[in-house]
C-alpha cells in the first residue's frame, strides 16, 4: 500500500512522474513517450557496446591500485598531509567510476536492475539512481575515454617529495640500490636529460637525484616514479627493482598478473645497461625474436624461460619463485642443441 502512494520518479531523468489514473495494467517507469525512447535508445547503444566497455572496469581497478600504492607509499614514507588527501578523494572517485562501470556493463549484458541492487546490497531503485540515467553515462563517457592507458598516478601534481625523504643504501640492500640506480641512470643516458634539468622538473635536491642514480640511496617511490617517467621510462618497469631497494623483499606478486613478469624482465634489462636483444637472447638460449616478445609482453613466459632470461640479466629468479607456480602459458622453445639444466 505505501508503494501506491509513494510519489515515482522516471528512471531516465528522475522527474515525477504523473499519477496513472485509472489505468490498470503495469505501471512505466518512464516518462510518457519521450523518456521511454531515451532510455531504450540507450539500452540498445549499450548492448552494442558491451563488448567496447567489458574492459573499462578492469581498467578503472588498474588505476585504483595504482593509487592505492601510491598511498601506502606516502603515508608509510610521512608524505605531506595535502598529498594523502588529495590521492585518498582521487582513489574514492575511482572506486565511484568503478562501480559505475560494473553497473554498466552489468546492463549491457542484460542484467535488470533488481539483480545489480541486490549484488550491492541495495534496493532495485537505490541501484538505478545512483548507476543509471544521464548522470552516470557521462561519467562512465569519461571514464571510456580514459580507459585501457597505463595506470598514471596523479604524482606530478601532488608534489610528491615535499618530505624530501632519502634512504641510505645500507647493506643489506646496496645491491638492489645499484640495480635500480643503474636502470634509472640507463633511461638518462638514453634520454639526455642532464642531471640538473631531471632535478629541476622533478622539484627535487640536484644532491638527491644524483644520490639516488649512483644506487647511494633510495627515494620514496612517488619520487622514484616521477624521475622514471620525466626520463621517458615506463614506471612500472623499474617498480619491482625499487620494491626490492626500498623494502628490501619484492612486496609484489607478479605471478598472475598479465604483463607483471614482462616488467620485471625490462627492468632488470635496464639495470644490466639495456645489452643488445641478441646478447640477452642468447645467454638465455632463445631466439632473437622469441626474446623480444616475452621483453614487450605480447606473450606471457612460463617459469623455467622467465628464469633464464631473468637470470641472463643478472637477476636472481629465486627471489621471485612463488610457492606454486600456475601455468600462463606456454613459452618459447630452447633452441635446437640447447639442453635442460
Amino acid at each position: 500500500m505505501a508503494e501506491s502512494t509513494r510519489a515515482r520518479r522516471c528512471a531516465f531523468c528522475n522527474k515525477l512522474l504523473p499519477e496513472p489514473g485509472q489505468r490498470k495494467g503495469r505501471r512505466s517507469d518512464y516518462c510518457p513517450k519521450l523518456c521511454q525512447g531515451r532510455a531504450q535508445r540507450q539500452r540498445d547503444r549499450a548492448r552494442r557496446a558491451g563488448r567496447d566497455i567489458g574492459h573499462v572496469p578492469r581498467a578503472v581497478a588498474t588505476d585504483l591500485v595504482a593509487q592505492a600504492e601510491e598511498l601506502h607509499s606516502l603515508v608509510h614514507g610521512d608524505g605531506p598531509l595535502a598529498s594523502v588527501f588529495h590521492l585518498a578523494g582521487q582513489a574514492k572517485e575511482s572506486a565511484g567510476r568503478l562501480e559505475t562501470a560494473a553497473a554498466a556493463v552489468a546492463r549491457a549484458e542484460g542484467k535488470e536492475w533488481s539483480e545489480i541492487g541486490a549484488a550491492a546490497g541495495i534496493t532495485e531503485a537505490s541501484a538505478r539512481a545512483r548507476w543509471g540515467g544521464a548522470k552516470a553515462a557521462k561519467l562512465l563517457a569519461g571514464t571510456t575515454a580514459g580507459a585501457g592507458r597505463t595506470a598514471q598516478p596523479p604524482v606530478h601534481r601532488i608534489r610528491p617529495y615535499e618530505d624530501r625523504v632519502l634512504v641510505p643504501a645500507v647493506s643489506a640492500v646496496r645491491e638492489q640500490a645499484h640495480r635500480l640506480g643503474n636502470a634509472l641512470k640507463t633511461l638518462q643516458q638514453r634520454s639526455g636529460l642532464s642531471l640538473e634539468h631531471l632535478a629541476s622538473r622533478a622539484e627535487a635536491p640536484l644532491a638527491h637525484v644524483q644520490l639516488v642514480i649512483e644506487g647511494q640511496a633510495v627515494a620514496p617511490w612517488p619520487l622514484t616514479y616521477v624521475l622514471a617517467d620525466l626520463l621517458g621510462g615506463d614506471p612500472a618497469d623499474v617498480r619491482w627493482l625499487w620494491e626490492r631497494a626500498w623494502y628490501g623483499t619484492s612486496r609484489l606478486d607478479p605471478v598472475g598478473r598479465p604483463g607483471a613478469l614482462s616488467a620485471i624482465l625490462r627492468g632488470a634489462r635496464l639495470a644490466a645497461g639495456a645489452p643488445e636483444l641478441s646478447v640477452v637472447s642468447g645467454r638465455a638460449g632463445l631466439a632473437p625474436q622469441e626474446a623480444a616478445s616475452l621483453l614487450e609482453g605480447r606473450i606471457e613466459p612460463d617459469w623455467d624461460v622467465f628464469s633464464r632470461l631473468f637470470t641472463s640479466l643478472g637477476g636472481d629468479a629465486e627471489v621471485l619463485r612463488p610457492p606454486r607456480v600456475p601455468a600462463q602459458g606456454k613459452g618459447p622453445e630452447p633452441l635446437a642443441g640447447d639442453e635442460e639444466t
